[in-house]
């Protein structure tokens, strides 16, 4: 992707969570989508996304505060950062979406989501960031 040829950049979306929507991405390139993972679940979407629409796409990998419960309960294998530093380094991406939120509950069991592990899941992702010197996108809600 050519910076000088693109007027807009859209940092932060989901879009590859709504296929139907593909249709508003702007393919003549004249805007580039930073399309945010959220989930462990959501790299390989990202990744067909990106691989779809290659320069237009600037992907995002990384797990969401509102994911800590499933890395605590292995839901999301213990292996995931190793994981997390293949695709940011095999994709060109960024970091993101990652970060802290003392909102957030869960919906199942209205509990707000344990903050201490969201700490240790977040320092995790960005000292993988630091080491590969890329950018982050954070989320930080009452945090």
């Amino acid at each position: 992707m050519n910076s000088k040829d693109v007027t807009i950049f859209d940092v932060h979306n989901h879009i590859h969570e709504t296929p139907s929507e593909f249709e508003v991405l702007d393919v003549k390139g004249h805007t580039a989508y930073c399309v945010q993972a959220t989930k462990y679940v959501d790299w390989d979407d990202v990744v067909r996304l990106k691989d779809s629409y290659r320069s237009i796409i600037i992907p995002a990998f990384g797990i969401h505060p509102w994911f800590v419960e499933r890395v605590l309960s292995g839901e999301i294998p213990p292996t995931w950062a190793d994981e997390l530093r293949k695709m940011l380094t095999q994709h060109h991406a960024i970091l993101g979406e990652c970060g802290l939120d003392k909102a957030a509950r869960n919906p199942e069991t209205h509990q707000v989501y344990p903050f201490e592990p969201q700490i240790q899941l977040l320092e995790t992702q960005l000292s993988i960031a630091h080491d590969l010197d890329i950018p982050v996108s954070l989320h930080c809600v009452r945090a």
